[in-house]
């Protein structure tokens, strides 16, 4: 017969610590914060519906798209032109209220004109 392993057990509080509880206040602030971002979330699904919102993330999704052929073929000017376009179309989600990853900005000097 195979023997069972034994369950490891949770590490339990180190002997003379104390556990801190949260006060009255700070589990309002918590939870204040949390309906905050839920509100924030579902402004975001409807803005997420308007036409202009969904043509600016495509925008952004496609200069994404533009910035890893720019990397591919090793054109730093592209590369520097396609994340300053990026930075701008996120100003103007996030000004909406949406979240957008952050570009990857190319490394090193930009090229001369």
């Amino acid at each position: 017969m195979a023997k069972k392993k034994a369950a490891r057990k949770k590490p339990g509080p180190k002997p003379g610590s104390t556990r801190t509880r949260r006060s009255a206040q700070e589990r309002l602030d918590a939870l204040k914060q949390q309906i905050a971002s839920i509100e924030a979330r579902e402004k975001a699904k409807e803005l997420r519906e308007d036409p202009t919102a969904q043509y600016a993330i495509k925008v952004a999704r496609e200069l994404n798209r533009g910035a890893k052929l720019a990397v591919a073929s090793k054109d730093s000017a592209l590369q520097h032109a396609v994340a300053d376009a990026h930075e701008a179309i996120g100003g103007y989600l996030t000004d909406k209220g949406l979240k957008i990853p952050k570009p990857r900005r190319p490394r090193g000097r930009r090229p001369g004109k």
